[in-house]
């Protein structure tokens, strides 16, 4: 064994106490290791003490709500572990649901997760998820839920809903029988006055459904199945909040708390005075059963009132706060659970407090005192739209992101990203998720350790479909971006268009003139036919006439210019050969007449245009006249083909 420094004594000789302070600062695996090195160390990690002593130097506290259920603290210690690594390290499975509404534009207006079920509720439907269920077809079961007209007051949760109105009667549709099929069913009697607050009990050990409502006269009505049970006037004052489990009924108005017990003995409490001011100052109503608290408040003060009628009944005790508080959520798992004090970490309730700087505060309101203090507070840049918290871990739901806090010490877990914009909805249960949006649903669960255990003893076909199921997950992910990218261009588009319509957009006025000329070009014909069915355009075939002579036009003065320097030539040409002709007419006229005999060399001007016309006749003539008139008659056929080719220019 090492000795310590500075001194001949060994570790193992120091107290025990001394041993149990720096044991606590080890890790579990080093505990272990230790422990396996003498039969003193062996004894000492075995002494709850100090796993106690580990739960103080990691959470602060020896008081926490109990994971295992287990009465050592070393159990506790490793299960809680255990647990918050599968939420750390686990890969999680993501199932979309959209849930069909009556109109596409309806979104869920409440959620109730209570795993292995889920129940959503929008105006008109109800919809029934079982997610344990291994066909996904199986999952979904659609009922429906029309709210009567005049309701005054619903409550809606795994087992049913129900409606109070106006007029004192009181409706409602139970889910956990055959009759979920049915449409909404009035209860067989009805209150004096309107109905002012309603709840359900949702007991899972129990095979009948429960309901309680108060009305505006302070008369409380239990029901059974849809059928009064009992009736009781527990106050002058309208009944503001109702909460029902098992025996015990609370209810409360603008001045008391009415704690019924067996539907028959009432106690009453006084509202706390801050809270008595105006009733619409309880904004925050929740109700510990398994602790027998009650948690009221307003949007400065919240107040934690004890309701056990063995113990402290009517002790309260409250937490003030600089900033607005916008929600309060509780474990309520853990609430409706009879608080066992022996079992490791008494048994305690988390209760989460948002307020309005973005912080959480968890409060362990079972824990014993008289006064509250908050076990951890998280700050946040981003806005928390909903928090809730169980036994072990405590999640925000963020835009975009999910943030997974250890609920004892407030330390990071994990981010979940890529999941809703806007989070309206969110449930908790160890290793599963629900958030939702709209009329959207997503569900996540990791996988727990048994699942790992299976994985590796299991085939390579039970491995791919793992593989596939998060490939789908991603997938579906992957199209919920696209489709939102798209939405988003689209009205980007119709923004533009809407506002920038005016902008001069060259491109744009073309397409305009081009379809105004088409639709004018379509039209054109059937507008000339009904004018005149039988006579032509006369107008349209002007312009016609008058665009070809101006094309022909265009085009002569392009070919005048290329042609000038040929005309010039020409004309020169020309004249020389009037000249010459000229002369030889002149010395024929001074030649005998002998020489002319049997040709007709002067001949009227009439002979010699119709000779230049035909130059066949003039080769003819050529032969029979003398080489002198040959040659004249050449070149009166050079003077013709001049002349045509001056023509063909012109």
């Amino acid at each position: 064994m090492i000795d310590a420094v500075g001194s001949g004594t060994s570790l193992q000789s120091l107290p025990t106490e001394i041993l149990i302070n720096i044991l606590s600062h080890l890790d579990e695996k080093d505990l272990y290791a230790v422990q396996a090195t003498c039969k003193h160390f062996r004894d000492i990690i075995n002494d709850e003490e100090l796993w106690k002593n580990l739960f103080v130097s990691r959470i602060n506290t020896r008081l926490f709500p109990s994971f295992s259920r287990s009465l050592k603290f070393s159990v506790e210690y490793v299960e809680r572990n255990r647990g918050l690594n599968e939420w750390r390290h686990n890969r999680a499975i993501k199932t979309r649901y959209t849930v069909a509404t009556q109109n596409q534009y309806n979104q869920l207006e409440q959620m109730v997760f209570d795993y292995p079920r889920c129940a959503c509720y929008s105006d008109g439907v109800i919809m029934l998820v079982q997610l344990h269920s291994r066909r996904r077809k199986d999952r979904l079961t659609y009922m429906p839920c029309t709210t009567p007209h005049g309701c005054s007051t619903m409550h809606f949760n795994i087992n049913a809903a129900v409606f109070g109105r106006f007029d004192g009667r009181v409706f409602g549709k139970l889910l956990t029988n055959k009759s979920h099929l049915c449409p909404v069913t009035e209860f067989n009697a009805m209150h004096r006055s309107c109905v002012t607050a309603i709840t359900t009990a949702a007991l899972e050990d129990s095979s009948e459904d429960w309901c309680v409502s108060g009305c505006e006269s302070g008369q409380v009505i239990w029901w059974r199945e849809a059928k009064l049970q009992k009736s009781l006037q527990i106050s002058n004052k309208p009944i503001l909040r109702l909460a029902l489990h098992k025996d015990w009924t609370v209810a409360v108005d603008s001045e008391h708390i009415c704690i019924v017990q067996k539907m028959d003995t009432i106690l009453r409490l006084d509202i706390p005075s801050n809270l008595r001011r105006s009733p619409n100052q309880i904004q925050f109503f929740k109700v510990d059963f398994g602790g027998k608290l009650l948690v009221l408040g307003d949007t400065t003060e919240i107040y934690v009132i004890s309701i056990d009628v063995d113990q402290d009944f009517g002790h309260t005790r409250s937490l003030r706060f600089e900033n607005s508080v916008q929600n309060v959520f509780i474990d309520e798992a853990t609430a409706k659970r009879t608080q066992d004090a022996s079992i490791a970490g008494g048994d305690g309730c988390f209760m989460g407090i948002l307020t309005a700087d973005n912080s959480v505060h968890t409060v362990n309101i079972r824990t014993p005192g008289s006064n509250l203090s908050i076990q951890t507070k998280l700050t946040f840049i981003d806005e928390v739209h909903v928090a809730q918290i169980n036994n072990l871990v405590l999640v925000c739901a963020f835009s975009g992101s999910l943030g997974i806090f250890d609920a004892a010490n407030g330390s990071e877990l994990r981010v979940v990203r890529k999941t809703e914009k806007t989070p309206q909805f969110l449930g908790v249960s160890h290793g599963r998720m629900i958030v939702g949006s709209g009329n959207v649903l997503h569900f996540l669960q990791y996988a727990g350790l048994e699942d790992k255990q299976k994985k590796t003893g299991s085939s390579q076909v039970t491995r791919g479909n793992k593989w596939n199921e998060v490939l789908h997950s991603q997938l579906d992910l992957y199209n919920e971006d696209e489709n939102s990218r798209l939405q988003e261009q689209k009205r980007l588009e119709k923004l533009r268009r809407k506002f920038l319509g005016d902008v001069d957009d060259e491109e744009t006025q073309l397409r305009i003139a081009l379809m105004e000329s088409e639709a004018a070009a379509a039209n054109f014909p059937f507008s000339a036919m009904k004018e005149s069915s039988t006579e032509p355009d006369e107008e349209l075939l002007r312009a016609i006439e008058e665009s070809k002579l101006s094309f022909e036009n265009s085009l002569a003065s392009d070919e005048q210019g290329e042609d000038l320097e040929l005309l010039r030539a020409i004309q020169q040409s020309r004249e020389e050969e009037e000249s010459r002709r000229t002369s030889r007419r002149s010395q024929r006229r001074m030649a005998p007449l002998g020489e002319l005999v049997g040709s007709s060399s002067i001949e009227p001007q009439s002979n010699r245009q119709e000779q230049r016309a035909n130059p066949v006749c003039l080769q003819s003539q050529a032969s029979e006249v003398s080489p002198d008139q040959h040659r004249h008659f050449e070149d009166e056929e050079l003077e013709l083909a001049k002349a045509l080719s001056l023509s063909e220019l012109n």
